[in-house]
């Protein structure tokens, strides 16, 4: 089976089914209601990458409890912690384990859902497919009980909650082995055996689980349960979009490209390294021009975007390289020639993927992300080292001389820093300072100017008009103003009850498009704005 399979369409075919596109307005600032992506200015995580929306006039105010600005709320099909992306007058988000979604903007209606099977992306035979299929909610309700239940640990539990959780597999691995997938055996406790058990240990009923999960992920190349589905999950990587295709990655080896109609124009599959960590596939794509680049399996690959074929690809992994899941940022020092700097150290040329320079820092090991990186666009890096013990954050100029880059170093600040992805604009950087506070910092002399009593935790701080929004994960979002005199303005908080979700119900950041605030939680999809 050929693991690096391709699915395409003909370009006549595709032409015709994604229609005719707007073009991007002459000057028109990103945020705004007429911004439209293109190749040149492609829209996706953190919207330009930069989590800055001049164009937008977001609302700041809103009361889902009592209505107030609430334009719509859609209930989503699967959870998601994917940031969603505006592309015209429709909104894309993800839904686990492997969904993209378009709705409308205007009303948040669901305009079609599209399965990004990894089976269909190899290409294996209809018949195993249609199979795979059935089997595909029964991991998903085994994996539900190892949440629910708390038998993903290595502890025995009490005999009759056990009794109740082996029961509970029981029922499902009998659904399981009716399907009668070709090859998998599915081991099934009988009734008289849970009777007369007296240790019910987590690790055993895992080994039941997983058995079957782990035949079908080394047959296919990707895996059946993610490790962390309410803090990660398979569909974390946001959408990319050039305005005419959306691009989506997703954690079981799928990349794929579909117009704005939902049909797919091409799939790849990319098998899971084994020696990768859980969270490899996190990193969100990059489209560089005609470029599509992802960040997996402890490798940069940049694909073709109008056929999905390889045109470079290169290891990328540091050391302890689980956690890292800082997206790489693309900086331009001579004005033209595209540099992506990775959060592992590597800079490469966007071009054909030739490592030209390293910024020598990384910080993989880290299980609070690793390193995040963003930057002025042109010839500055900020580098945060995403660590629960501190360490330096560190700006850096990147020169070209030849065809090597130059890395100099022109300030260093020690902090405490979660994994989460700062944001840059007119010369200061708005970033948290560990979990109960952020600090504004001027560029230049890496001084802090204001600390901001604003709480983080994993999602991404954004700025759209003169604001700040900073999201804490339960679905709160704080707002502040911003600069160098910022001050704390509201707490919006959701009322929302999740109890499949522990541990936060909106792990991303905010979309803004003119005056709507557009948020994920793992149930909904949110629009606020003016009514």
């Amino acid at each position: 089976m050929n693991r690096n399979h391709i699915v395409s369409l003909s370009a006549a075919a595709v032409a015709l089914m994604a229609g005719v596109c707007p073009a991007l307005a002459s000057g028109v600032p990103i945020g705004s209601r007429e911004f439209y992506p293109s190749p040149e200015h492609p829209v996706g995580w953190r919207g330009d990458g930069t989590a800055v929306y001049p164009g937008a006039t977001p609302v700041t105010n809103w009361d889902v409890v009592k209505g107030v600005n609430v334009r719509w709320k859609t209930s989503m099909p699967g959870l998601a912690n994917s940031q969603p992306i505006v592309v015209g007058e429709k909104v894309f988000t993800t839904a686990e384990p492997r969904f993209l979604i378009c709705c409308d903007l205007k009303t948040g209606a669901i305009l079609w859902q599209a399965d990004m099977d990894p089976l269909e992306i190899q290409g294996v035979p209809s018949e195993e497919v249609s199979k795979a299929k059935k089997l595909y909610p029964l991991f998903a309700e085994l994996r539900e009980i190892q949440l629910t239940t708390g038998i993903a640990g290595t502890r025995s539990m009490p005999l009759e909650k056990g009794r109740v959780a082996w029961r509970q597999v029981r029922e499902v691995l009998l659904a399981m082995q009716a399907v009668g997938f070709p090859g998998l055996t599915v081991t099934v406790p009988t009734e008289a055996q849970i009777d007369a058990e007296t240790n019910f240990e987590h690790s055993r009923l895992n080994d039941l689980i997983n058995g079957p999960q782990n035949w079908v992920g080394n047959k296919y190349g990707f895996r059946l349960a993610e490790t962390w589905p309410t803090d990660g999950g398979f569909t974390l990587p946001a959408p990319v979009s050039d305005g005419k295709y959306v691009y989506v990655v997703m954690g079981q080896g799928q990349v794929v490209a579909c117009d704005l109609t939902g049909r797919k124009a091409w799939g790849r599959f990319i098998a899971r390294n084994k020696d990768a960590g859980n969270c490899s596939f996190y990193p969100s794509p990059i489209l560089v021009g005609d470029l599509l680049i992802v960040q997996n399996n402890c490798m940069l690959r940049a694909f073709n975007t109008a056929d999905g074929k390889t045109v470079w690809e290169t290891p990328h992994a540091g050391p302890g390289g689980g956690y890292c899941i800082g997206t790489a940022h693309v900086l331009r020092p001579d004005g033209k020639t595209a540099l992506l700097v990775t959060a592992t150290g590597p800079i490469l040329r966007v071009a054909d993927g030739k490592e030209i320079g390293t910024t020598g820092i990384s910080n993989c090991g880290s299980e609070w992300g690793g390193v995040s990186v963003v930057g002025d666009g042109k010839d500055t890096v900020y580098l945060f080292p995403g660590n629960n013990s501190g360490g330096d954050l560190v700006a850096l100029q990147i020169a070209l001389a030849g065809e090597m880059a130059t890395v100099t170093e022109r300030w260093k600040a020690q902090h405490k820093n979660r994994s989460i992805t700062p944001v840059l604009y007119e010369g200061l950087i708005y970033h948290s300072n560990d979990d109960k506070a952020m600090v504004v910092r001027d560029t230049a002399t890496g001084e802090i100017v204001k600390p901001l009593e604003i709480r983080t935790r994993w999602p991404s701080p954004a700025i759209a008009g003169r604001h700040l929004f900073v999201g804490l994960g339960d679905g709160s979002v704080q707002v502040a103003t911003i600069g160098r005199e910022a001050v704390p303005v509201c707490v919006k908080r959701l009322v929302e009850a999740n109890n499949k979700c522990p541990g936060g119900i909106s792990e991303t950041a905010p979309t803004f498009a003119g005056d709507v605030v557009i948020l994920r939680t793992h149930g909904f999809l949110y629009c606020f704005g003016n009514k």
